[in-house]
């Protein structure tokens, strides 16, 4: 079966609640995922929509300067190397950054590398829409996107992964948090070390055969079914199934 999964990495929104597991692969968000305590609803295992009001251009139309950029950014998140990354953002908007909001940028730079894109890959540009770079109570933009580059790719099993970064000509484009932002990132961080805590405890009670069960759904990349039986099965959250199954995810890759 062809699935498509579309992944928003749209830096002009505040960081994601992401897995109490750093480095853990799972679909990351644009904003806090709504399914805090719930499973996705009526959509096909594997699939993540993102909609985003943007003129697409052809594969063709990507000028040299995009294509060269854009480079940079893939061989940045393939090395996981945050100096590369830091070195795509702007000096005007590193300035914002002081030490009150490092663990900010450092947190949105290790968001960058969840999915690390392959040299096969389409690349597309898109206009994005004034609007939506526009600053709010949470963030500041000391250079505003501009456009929103896609990559595109399919995984061994036939799954096509989206990823949308957004850059303003030709930077990265990471929101600077306002003291409310910093506030709620704050918050999120606190959510985030409960996560871990309650993961841990829910990974901790995983036997056999439920063990077995969800190590062959991962094994089919169908981590919705596997998220749902961790649920069933352990009483948790949908965010704290997620982690269980990135963590099992994890460690099979290391066997």
């Amino acid at each position: 079966m062809f699935r498509k999964s579309t992944i928003a990495l749209l830096a002009m929104v505040a960081i994601a609640a992401i897995s109490p597991w750093a480095g853990a692969q799972q679909p990351p968000a644009a904003q806090e995922s709504p399914w805090a305590s719930r499973p996705p609803e009526a959509s096909a295992p594997g699939t993540i929509h993102a909609k985003v009001g943007v003129i697409h251009s052809s594969e063709a139309a990507v000028t040299p300067a995009q294509r060269t950029f854009a480079g940079k950014f893939v061989k940045s998140v393939q090395a996981q190397d945050p100096a590369q990354v830091r070195a795509l953002i702007p000096p005007a908007t590193l300035k914002c950054f002081d030490k009150s909001r490092q663990e900010f940028l450092d947190e949105w730079i290790k968001k960058q590398f969840r999915f690390p894109i392959p040299d096969e890959h389409r690349l597309s540009v898109s206009v994005l829409p004034p609007e939506m770079a526009k600053p709010s109570k949470i963030s500041t933009y000391p250079v505003l996107g501009t456009h929103i580059m896609e990559f595109e790719y399919s995984t061994p099993d036939g799954t096509t992964i989206t990823i949308n970064q957004v850059i303003g000509k030709w930077y990265l484009t990471p929101p600077c948090p306002t003291a409310a932002g910093l506030e709620r990132f704050a918050k999120i961080q606190k959510l985030r070390a409960a996560g871990r805590e309650r993961a841990e405890h829910a990974y901790a009670q995983i036997q056999e055969p439920l063990k077995s069960q969800l190590l062959a759904l991962i094994a089919k990349h169908d981590n919705a079914s596997a998220w749902r039986l961790c649920i069933q099965s352990l009483h948790v959250d949908f965010m704290t199934a997620q982690a269980v199954v990135a963590k099992l995810a994890s460690e099979k890759k290391t066997d």
